[in-house]
């Protein structure tokens, strides 16, 4: 498979909705704590004027020229009286301070009684046509929030959030924003799998049961006639090992099966229902089986393995594995608000090679330039 020079791949991650009407995903009405918003020539020579932003609620928009560096602005902005000024955790000085408006900043206002203000600051909005479909998309589909990342010619051109993180707090998303991304955790997998085979540590014809298996005898012996000995590492990633879902899928049922019980009692209890590597079926059980693999062939826990081997070396130092409930939450997680699916009803810890990751999207177009990177030097 041969890939061109260029590269352009969206990213979009949903917050579904639980609430019914439209009218829920407009901004609550809140006192304006930010009255006047600018970036003035005289601290950014860049700019041949001054602009004045638009606020709009709890959103400001700048438009700039094209072609301008945007990495270190210094914005002058007006306040009500005795209000302080934070990005992140950093308070800010009207004149003073630079930020990187490249992509949307977030002010945070805070009253003397502690009452808060969010706002979102954008700096020309590129991709305007994008940004309308993405907005007619979260009001068609009640979508409280979600994050965007492009990549062009393996560099980011754009990355923002849109609507809220969490709806009760008002929180923004944002580009730092983490969400669970489910199945998009069976590509990483994928990609440590293939790390191990073009080290050498690995084949992808290597047996999983057995005892010339990679996983010999960890899960009991293979029983007679199961033709499990055939199952090849080949054929969990091509989700051909020949089991099925029937009548449940292993990885959503008897929530309170270790992994260690959940492989045992596939191993011995649920016969193929095909010969291994002859039908597709879609398995979350077999990634769950290669997570195992990567620990066996390594010595080291999965999660601890992605990593120190894939995304450490990338500079992607957000990406971990999420928790089973909302108190658990890691920094900067969303919320998910699902209609028919309580997003907090799993046990994502058992998950975690076909679906336990947390990213942003940005760590996700990062993680990209690996994948294809291992994926050409193994054809």
């Amino acid at each position: 498979m041969k890939t061109g020079r260029l590269s352009l791949l969206g990213l979009v991650l949903f917050l579904f909705s639980c609430q019914k009407e439209d009218s829920d995903l407009v901004s609550p009405k809140v006192q304006n704590y930010l009255r006047v918003f600018t970036f003035l020539k005289a601290f950014n020579p860049e700019f041949s004027e001054d602009l004045a932003g638009n606020i709009s609620e709890q959103k400001t928009t700048v438009r700039t020229s094209n072609g301008l560096n945007l990495n270190k602005l210094i914005a002058s902005f007006t306040s009500t009286d005795r209000f302080k000024v934070f990005v992140g955790n950093k308070e800010q000085t009207s004149g003073q301070n630079n930020n990187n408006f490249s992509v949307p900043v977030v002010y945070r206002i805070i009253a003397p009684n502690g009452a808060a203000n969010i706002y979102k600051v954008e700096l020309n909005p590129v991709f305007s046509e994008l940004n309308q479909a993405l907005e007619n998309l979260m009001q068609q589909y009640q979508v409280p929030g979600l994050s965007v990342a492009i990549v062009k010619n393996e560099k980011l051109v754009f990355a923002k959030g849109y609507g809220y993180a969490n709806k009760e707090t008002l929180q923004p998303v944002g580009t730092e924003s983490i969400f669970r991304i489910a199945s998009i955790s069976k590509p990483i997998t994928a990609v440590a799998i293939l790390k191990l085979v073009q080290d050498g540590k690995l084949n992808l014809s290597d047996k999983v049961f057995g005892a010339a298996g990679v996983l010999k005898n960890d899960y009991g012996s293979v029983p007679m006639g199961s033709n499990l000995e055939a199952i090849t590492v080949k054929n969990l990633l091509e989700h051909k090992s020949g089991w099925t879902n029937q009548p449940t899928d292993p990885m959503t049922a008897n929530l309170n099966f270790s992994q260690q019980e959940v492989i045992t009692d596939m191993v011995q209890n649920r016969p193929l229902s095909y010969s291994p590597g002859s039908t597709y079926y879609y398995s979350n059980f077999g990634y769950c089986v290669l997570g195992r693999i990567i620990e066996k062939v390594t010595g080291k826990s999965y999660s601890s393995y992605i990593q120190t081997a894939i995304l450490q070396p990338l500079g992607i130092i957000d990406m971990r594995m999420a928790n089973n409930s909302q108190a658990q939450s890691a920094l900067n997680e969303v919320t998910y608000y699902q209609p028919n699916d309580n997003a907090y009803a799993y046990h994502i810890n058992r998950m975690d090679a076909h679906g336990g990751w947390l990213a942003t999207a940005t760590d996700l177009m990062r993680l990209m330039f690996i994948s294809t990177a291992i994926i050409k030097q193994l054809i």
